[in-house]
């Protein structure tokens, strides 16, 4: 059900014959899709095998586990054949939904203002249940209905949920985490109807999802029916990674540069070494530039202000200083001048002695914002490129790392960008980088808490409180 690359899955939580709220429940279910655009080789009906803990799911589909885990906020994905298995925040799915959410809206803002014809309508019901995101103040016209034996919802004409009466007694825990793993699905399910469900008295034995994944409210549905075969007690090893590989399969240098970094615990210090080598003879020696590149990079990495007023000690004698002036001039341009700025960062690589790779954060950062002109398509690989040429000089810059994961949240890639971000905290707890995370998690927990478990808080709020901080 949670697996962001598939649309066709489900977990279905209940208590089985001999279960405990607290223990784990295995089930069965079978999965059956139809609708037009799936894939010529997909299955139209498969097994999966499902299962709940107190505060983590699982679920195994053709040899792949996904387990979702809301105490440690992990999302992995197993591959049993292999023994091995990647790792993601949590948070990237809620960051994805409200920065698609924002996306899609303004988008459509856009298109209309130009008068254009040819875009997806996105009404605000098919939004919101493809990306199981609310918007207070916003309607969405939502109808529910009841017969005998089933309960439905429509947005106008449109299905988008049903399920029988007929029902699997459950506790309301079980019936939280079952609303969860509909959420949590590559198509959502809209929030009112997620709510209805915790209401129930127990999990509906056949459940009906319709998505639309086309974005106008005329285009052909996939139909997902699940239906449950059993129940019964499962076991806490369907969550456990012990004995497997872990792996990162969606992310090249980058992992390797983190994993060469985590075996050279004296590295980041031999990197401020080096640097301020580097600053000593350059600003010995005169050459003005190359000291401030080199004291840029070492205030990027430790943050320390001490870098900025030695910079400043020589700073009269730079004044007039041709290389300096251009990268003042270069820092800070329109979107207008963004192309003659990146120009001009390349060409002052020259005079950069050691140090040309500060440059490159510097036009990474510039690339990323590219929006017009020639070239854009590539403006992501180009900062990207940037970014890691640097970080292969000094892979234990936590500013480097934030910046890259940056980059990858503008191209809507959130999974990557938490892997850069968290890697920029595990080199410096209390560096800008650590608190840009800690701050982006709590804005998240705080604006979009139904991605959450209640009462199950995260492993640094928990410690902070425990410490007397604030979470």
């Amino acid at each position: 059900m949670f697996m962001l690359s598939s649309p066709i899955s489900v977990l279905i939580v209940l208590l089985g014959a001999g279960a405990t709220p607290e223990a784990p429940v295995r089930l069965d279910v079978t999965v059956t899709v139809e609708g037009a655009g799936l894939p010529a080789d997909a299955p139209r009906s498969y097994p999966v095998r499902l299962v709940l803990g107190a505060d983590r799911l699982a679920e195994e589909v053709a040899g792949v586990r996904y387990v979702l885990d809301f105490r440690a906020r992990r999302r992995l994905v197993v591959d049993l054949a292999k023994k091995e298995y990647a790792e993601w925040s949590l948070y990237s799915v809620p960051l994805f939904r409200a920065m698609e959410l924002g996306s899609r809206k303004a988008l459509l803002a856009a298109f209309r203002g130009a008068g254009g014809r040819s875009m997806p309508d996105w009404p605000p019901a098919l939004l919101h249940h493809e990306l199981a995101v609310s918007e207070p103040g916003t309607p969405t016209e939502i109808r529910r209905e009841e017969t005998s034996s089933r309960v439905l919802f429509r947005w106008k004409d449109r299905l988008l949920f049903e399920f029988d009466k007929e029902m699997a007694r459950a506790s309301p825990r079980t019936l939280l985490v079952f609303s969860q793993s509909f959420r949590y699905a590559h198509y959502g399910t809209h929030p009112e109807i997620l709510g209805d469900l915790q209401a129930r008295p127990g999990i509906p034995k056949v459940l009906v999802h319709m998505a639309y994944p086309g974005g106008r409210a005329t285009d052909p549905a996939v139909c997902t029916r699940y239906a449950l075969d059993r129940a019964c007690v499962g076991d806490e090893s369907s969550f456990l990674v012990a004995g497997l590989s872990r792996v990162q399969p969606n992310l090249g240098e980058e992992a390797s540069l983190m994993e060469a970094a985590r075996k050279d615990p004296r590295g980041a210090s031999a990197q401020v070494a080096r640097a301020s080598a580097g600053f000593d003879r350059a600003s010995a020696a005169g050459r003005y530039f190359e000291a401030t590149l080199a004291a840029t990079e070492l205030f990027l990495q430790t943050e320390d202000p001490d870098w900025h007023r030695r910079v400043q000690s020589f700073a009269d004698r730079a004044r007039d200083d041709p290389s300096l002036r251009r990268l003042d001039a270069a820092l800070m341009p329109d979107q207008d001048h963004l192309a003659g700025a990146i120009r001009t960062l390349q060409s002052l690589r020259k005079a950069s002695g050691d140090f040309p790779h500060v440059l490159m954060i510097y036009e990474a950062n510039l690339h990323a914002r590219r929006r017009t002109g020639a070239g854009v398509e590539r403006a992501f690989d180009d900062a990207r490129r940037l970014h890691l040429a640097a970080l292969r000089v000094n892979p234990y810059n936590p500013s480097v790392w934030r910046d890259l994961g940056s980059t990858y949240q503008q191209a809507f890639a959130t999974e990557p960008a938490f892997f850069c971000w968290e890697f920029a905290r595990e080199l410096a707890p209390e560096h800008s980088a650590s608190r840009h995370l800690d701050s982006l998690e709590r804005r998240l927990e705080a604006d979009l808490p139904e991605f959450f478990l209640p009462g199950v808080g995260s492993p640094r709020g928990e410690a902070a409180r425990a410490g007397g901080g604030g979470g």
